[in-house]
């Protein structure tokens, strides 16, 4: 049987070492809640339920980034995977960004537990362009479901333990 995966991208640069969180943003149709940091706005109501029908579940905005010209966003998308350990996952994803060319440094893979999941959690950077762009992605599979949350930020100190507590507070609905 094949399993449904959520694959959530969550894109965004956290300039402030400090961790607040806004209030829970809940996907129903997702079945998932997460508590963003402030600043991490939620495209309205009404373009997520439009995204939702093409198995987008998840957008977001932080708007800091916004306010020095940034892009940065949160999607989400559902697709029928075949379920595996978050070990197994973290080694095989680990291994493709290594190959991949315009990573720099070093690619870290562990697995980390949070709400309850074990989750394979893959750690890099990006060189875009000359910009270095840390990313942490954090994958996990639950019943019929596989999540998936990308984040980016500008630096791995600062950046890594927020993205780690926003992941804490990860709950299925």
């Amino acid at each position: 049987m094949k399993k449904s995966m959520i694959c959530v991208s969550v894109l965004v640069v956290l300039l402030a070492a400090g961790v607040a969180f806004a209030a829970p943003f809940s996907s129903e149709k997702g079945g998932f809640s997460i508590n963003l940091p402030d600043g991490w706005d939620p495209m309205p109501k009404e373009q997520i339920e439009t995204m939702e029908a093409g198995g987008t579940y998840l957008m977001a905005m932080d708007q800091k980034a916004v306010a020095a010209g940034k892009s940065y966003s949160v999607t989400g998308v559902k697709v029928a995977v075949p379920a595996q350990s978050a070990s197994d996952f973290a080694s095989a994803q680990a291994e493709q960004m290594k190959a991949a060319p315009n990573i720099k440094g070093d690619v870290k893979s562990e697995v980390k537990n949070f709400g309850g999941l074990d989750w394979a959690k893959i750690a890099y950077t990006i060189d875009a362009g000359g910009m270095a762009i840390f990313t942490a992605q954090y994958t996990a599979f639950s019943g019929d479901f596989m999540y998936s949350f990308t984040f980016t930020g500008a630096d791995m100190k600062v950046d890594e333990p927020v993205f780690d507590k926003s992941m804490g507070t990860f709950k299925i609905q």
